[in-house]
This record gives C-alpha cells, sequence and structure tokens, in this order.
C-alpha cells in the first residue's frame, strides 16, 4: 500500500498513476476511503495490476459520489463481466467521468450490454476504450455496441 498511499496522500493530488505495481482489490479499499477527501483527484490510472470485478465494486461507491475524476485506466486487469457491470454502475451516477480504458478486461457480453444501456442516456461525451475483450466474439455484444454509437453521438467506444 506504500506506493498507492504516497500517490492518494494530498488531499490535492490531482493525478493517481500506478500502473504496473501489482495493485490488487484491498488496494482498492485504500483508493475509495481517499476519493472521499480529495475533490482534485482527475486521473486514476491503475492499469496493468492485479485488480478484479471485486475491488472495481468497492471503488464503485466513491467514484459515483465523486466529481473530480475525469480519466479511470483500468485496461490490463481482472475485471471480467462483473467489473462490467460494476462500470455501468459508476456510469449510470457519475457523469464527470470523459475517458475509461478498461481493455484487456476479458470483458464479455454480460459485462458489456449493462454498461452499453447505461450509456445509451448519456448526454455528457465519454471514450470508451475497450480493445482486447471477449466480447468481440458475441454478435449480442457488438450490435449493442452499434447501437450505442449510432443512438448516442456523445459516447466514443473504441474496440
Amino acid at each position: 500500500f506504500g506506493l498507492l498511499s504516497a500517490a492518494l496522500t494530498s488531499s490535492r493530488s490531482t493525478h493517481c498513476e500506478v500502473a504496473h505495481c501489482q495493485v490488487r482489490d484491498d488496494g482498492c479499499r485504500v483508493m475509495a476511503q481517499h476519493l472521499e477527501n480529495n475533490k482534485c483527484l482527475r486521473v486514476i490510472d491503475i492499469s496493468s495490476n492485479l485488480l478484479t470485478a471485486d475491488g472495481l465494486w468497492v471503488m464503485a461507491e466513491a467514484l459515483r459520489n465523486n466529481g473530480s475524476v475525469e480519466i479511470l485506466r483500468l485496461n490490463d486487469n481482472r475485471l471480467f463481466d462483473s467489473g462490467g457491470r460494476a462500470l455501468a454502475s459508476i456510469l449510470k451516477y457519475n457523469h464527470w467521468i470523459k475517458e475509461v480504458n478498461v481493455s484487456g478486461n476479458g470483458i464479455g457480453t454480460k459485462g458489456v450490454i449493462p454498461i452499453t444501456k447505461v450509456l445509451m442516456h448519456r448526454r455528457v461525451g465519454l471514450e470508451l476504450w475497450m480493445h482486447g475483450n471477449t466480447f468481440h466474439r458475441d454478435k449480442e455484444a457488438t450490435d449493442a455496441i452499434a447501437r450505442l454509437e449510432r443512438k448516442n453521438q456523445c459516447v466514443a467506444v473504441y474496440q
């Protein structure tokens, strides 16, 4: 937790970049606590770590109510479908996030469908990076993304 705590200690920190640091789900608990106190944090980069959906669900409550985070990089972790549902939960309430990267997380159809449903009604711009997930093999998921891109010009999906 040392590096993670150091990245979050200041209530004026604008960036928390702990990519490639072997952060696990318990690190998400630390981050969730700090998110409540830090109203300046703009970027969270916890890509290429050991996070699972359990860790993202812990952070979800704090991120749903956070109005400062604009960029959330979660790529190359182990989020799978449950992580996709956690992300949908975050994006349903948080309209300040402008960029999310969940590439390389094994997110399948059951994770993508809730995300597309939430984003269908979003009225604030969002870039969603989803390369290298398993939903690409499923017509239902790819159709849902195509529908989202046709109906909501505020959302750009990169896959």
